[in-house]
């Protein structure tokens, strides 16, 4: 056997022994032998309603993947790709999803608390009802998202884009919404007490009927805005732009 046929045959047993050794570690995982599923292709697969607590799902592609009604307690899905997802009514409390693939992933009445989301890519994400207590979102693009009814006090959305994105009837109560773009956005209904709006724009954003007690608007934009029935009592505004914006009564701002 001359040299070049016996590396053909070398490599074709390397590759055969690392198919079925990957094949294996996601059969471990699936059936419940393990919980270390790091790189693996879990694609379309029906996960529900299993106790994956502390699993490791470290750049896993999960895309369409079901993990509904499963316990997810401080899984590491970091790196991981998850588009088109479902993770409703999961537990999800201190998990970790850092620069993960979040695109129009489903996260209905998830618990998220303390949840780490640091980086994710999360347009078209849909978080109804989810709870999201302390969570850290920070430096998260997630535009024309859906936050309806989430619950969310304390979280940290600081450095994000939530562009055409609705938070309508959220709790966002001292919520840290600094340096962020949610321009065109609706907070119609939210609970915004104490929030910390500051250095960010929400143009064209409506706040209709919103609780902003004692919020802090210093040095953001809030042009062309609509805060038509808000309560606005002891809101900071310092360097505020209000240009074009309608105030509780109906009247404009120059």
């Amino acid at each position: 056997m001359n040299i070049n046929n016996l590396l053909k045959v070398i490599y074709f047993l390397f590759f055969l022994s690392f198919n079925v050794l990957a094949g294996e570690k996601e059969d471990n995982f699936i059936n419940g032998v393990s919980l270390d599923c790091e790189n693996c292709k879990l694609v379309g697969l029906k996960l529900k309603h299993m106790n994956l607590r502390g699993a490791n799902l470290k750049n896993a592609d999960l895309r369409t993947t079901s993990f509904h009604r499963s316990d997810l307690f401080g899984a590491n899905f970091d790196n991981a790709n998850l588009e088109d997802a479902n993770l409703n009514k999961t537990i999800l409390i201190k998990a970790s999803f850092k620069n993960a693939n979040l695109t129009n992933a489903m996260f209905f009445e998830a618990d998220m608390k303390k949840a780490n989301l640091e980086g994710a890519q999360m347009n078209g994400v849909r978080m109804g009802k989810a709870i999201l207590n302390s969570a850290n979102l920070t430096n998260v693009v997630s535009n024309q998202a859906f936050f309806i009814e989430a619950n969310m006090p304390k979280v940290n959305l600081t450095g994000s884009s939530f562009f055409l994105t609705l938070f309508d009837v959220a709790n966002l109560q001292n919520a840290i919404i600094t340096d962020v773009d949610a321009s065109k956005s609706s907070f119609y209904l939210a609970n915004m007490r104490y929030a910390d709006l500051t250095n960010s724009k929400f143009v064209n954003t409506d706040f209709y009927k919103s609780k902003l007690l004692g919020a802090n608007f210093t040095n953001s934009d809030f042009s062309y805005a609509r805060f038509l029935r808000a309560n606005m009592r002891d809101v900071l505004m310092e360097n505020t732009i209000l240009t074009n914006a309608i105030k509780p009564n109906g009247q404009i701002h120059e």
